[in-house]
């Protein structure tokens, strides 16, 4: 273990007195919190009064995709589909944020007509809690894919030829999905038609159970 990461553990070591064991997401490198945690080089450890060093999640692949939203629409769905009982985008609900069907995510955004923007993380555990304050909207579902890929939907223009890859087979999943910028996004469909990038969302998906 090299200096800068043994002093970054004795800190911590001695803050962990200060608040129970927590988790939160933060860029690489050693960053200390009042809570007694440290990143290091993009994954998490938790330190608290009784443990020491405890690695939890990581990421383990991340895409940025687009999603083409049409009135307030678009959806996350299983890539195999040919056996969905419910395909998008029958039954959509738009008085709910974010929406579920069997091989399905709903989701209703804040603009009628514009381009959203999706950062997608893959982790192999539960990711740390996002702060619900620096989103707009926020929530989590469990999600079933028979073939380990995903696909983005439109309600205009139907699917899209951006995959997401969650593994290389199918799999039960848990999802959260965070949005930011949807009242700029309503703005903007309604003065000008459309927008770009102004909505914003982070999609975590990780192994249900786990």
């Amino acid at each position: 273990m090299n200096g800068a990461h043994t002093n970054a553990v004795a800190q911590s070591e001695r803050r962990s007195a200060y608040g129970p064991v927590a988790s939160v997401a933060l860029p690489g490198g050693w960053w200390p919190s009042d809570d007694g945690l440290e990143i290091y080089d993009q994954q998490t450890w938790l330190f608290g009064n009784d443990v020491e060093g405890v690695l939890v999640a990581e990421v383990v692949r991340e895409q940025q995709v687009e999603a083409y939203v049409g009135h307030y629409a678009f959806g996350l769905q299983e890539s195999d589909d040919a056996d969905l009982p419910v395909p998008f985008p029958d039954d959509f609900d738009h008085s709910v944020f974010l929406g579920t069907h069997s091989g399905r995510i709903d989701i209703t955004s804040g603009g009628h007509t514009h381009t959203a923007t999706l950062g997608v993380e893959v982790w192999d555990g539960p990711p740390p809690k996002q702060n619900p304050s620096d989103w707009d909207e926020q929530a989590e579902a469990d999600f079933e894919s028979s073939s380990g890929k995903v696909a983005v939907w439109s309600m205009d223009t139907g699917r899209s030829g951006d995959i997401i890859i969650l593994a290389d087979s199918g799999g039960q999943w848990r999802v959260r999905v965070s949005c930011g910028g949807r009242a700029m996004a309503e703005a903007l469909s309604r003065g000008e038609g459309t927008a770009h990038g102004v909505e914003h969302y982070l999609v975590q998906f990780w192994p249900a159970g786990s």
